[in-house]
């Protein structure tokens, strides 16, 4: 299935009366990025949406869609179809769960590992492109930095901090 050719919308130059606030750069940053990234992973045929359910599975193995959508905030509608399409493209598929035949796990097929990792090589160059001119000392403490900041505003529903694998390197 060929996916349409996606047309970013323009990028502005970033209002400094705005850069005080992190949130609002963080959004500019994000923005800026998610515009030419959505072109370049749709190069191995997935949405950005499609990378992220295709990745965890492959990393982490098996899981059933609804705990996908809500571990990588996706709405349940919109998984629906990232996940028929990741099928259609024989990426992943549906098996029943031989110990409760009401669970339907979803799992990476040979096709979705090969694909899996050619986004991954997508992505890391995209990543590449953004920190080209910082060292890598800077980019290890942005992203230690960025990953101690997800963990404060998404807490657990216990009311802890998330407690990323990331943070803890």
């Amino acid at each position: 299935m060929a996916r349409p050719r996606i047309t970013p919308k323009p990028i502005v130059a970033l209002p400094a009366s705005l850069t005080r606030w992190p949130g609002y750069v963080m959004k500019y940053v994000f923005e800026s990025w998610y515009a030419t990234y959505e072109q370049e992973i749709a190069q191995c045929g997935l949405s950005v949406n499609g990378f992220l359910v295709l990745v965890v599975l492959d990393d982490e193995g098996p899981a059933t869609q609804t705990g996908l959508a809500e571990r990588l905030s996706i709405d349940r509608s919109a998984m629906v179809a990232v996940v028929d399409e990741l099928e259609s493209q024989g990426l992943v598929e549906r098996r029943r769960s031989t110990g409760d035949r009401r669970t339907v796990p979803l799992h990476v097929t040979e096709k979705g590992t090969r694909v899996a990792g050619q986004a991954r090589a997508a992505t890391d160059a995209s990543n590449n492109r953004i920190f080209a001119g910082f060292s890598s000392a800077d980019q290890n403490v942005f992203y230690d930095l960025l990953v101690r900041m997800a963990d404060a505003v998404v807490p657990h529903v216990d009311g802890s901090a998330s407690g990323s694998e990331a943070s803890q390197r």
